[in-house]
C-alpha cells in the first residue's frame, strides 16, 4: 500500500503542476497618447474696475496691477484671444497684456463679443503677462455697476 500511495502522490503533484503551468491568460492592447498641451489660468478671480463721470467728460480708472495671465503651451503657432459676455451699455471696457513674456502683446484691446487678438507670437513654453483693465464711461450714462466675464481663450493662428 505504501507504493501505490506514493505512486497516488505523486500522480496528483503532476497534475497540480501541469495545471499550474498549462493555466489560464488573458491579453488587452494599451494605447498611448500624448495629447497637445495648453494650459492658461488667470491670477487673483475677480476684480473690480472703476471709473468716475464728470459733466464734461468720463473719465479712465485702473484695476490694481496685481492680476495676470499665465499660460503653457507645448508648440507654437498659438494665439491667444480675448471675448467679453455681453456689450457694456453705459461703458467701454479695455484690457491690456503689460510684461509679456513668452508671446507678444496685441496692446490695448476694447472688449466686444467677437474674439480679438490679445496674445500673438506664442512660444513654445510658459508665458505670462500683467492684466490691465481700464473703463471709459460715456457722461450720458446713468450711474451702476454692471459685471462681466472676460474669457482668455488658447487657439491655432490660422
Amino acid at each position: 500500500m505504501g507504493r501505490f500511495t506514493a505512486f497516488l502522490c505523486g500522480a496528483l503533484v503532476l497534475v497540480v503542476v501541469g495545471v499550474a503551468m498549462g493555466g489560464e491568460s488573458s491579453t488587452h492592447s494599451v494605447t498611448i497618447k500624448v495629447q497637445k498641451l495648453n494650459e492658461m489660468v488667470v491670477t487673483r478671480g475677480n476684480i473690480p474696475v472703476y471709473t468716475t463721470l464728470s459733466e464734461k467728460k468720463s473719465s479712465a480708472m485702473e484695476n490694481s496691477p496685481n492680476c495676470a495671465l499665465k499660460w503653457m503651451t507645448d508648440r507654437s503657432g498659438k494665439k491667444i484671444t480675448v471675448t467679453i459676455n455681453r456689450a457694456s451699455t453705459n461703458c467701454k471696457l479695455r484690457v491690456q497684456a503689460e510684461n509679456c513674456m513668452g508671446g507678444i502683446s496685441a496692446n490695448r484691446v476694447t472688449l466686444t463679443v467677437s474674439d480679438q487678438d490679445f496674445i500673438t507670437g506664442m512660444s513654445m513654453r510658459r508665458g505670462m503677462c500683467d492684466l490691465k483693465y481700464t473703463a471709459n464711461a460715456r457722461v450720458s450714462v446713468r450711474t451702476g455697476t454692471e459685471i462681466h466675464t472676460v474669457t482668455y481663450t488658447i487657439t491655432d493662428v490660422f
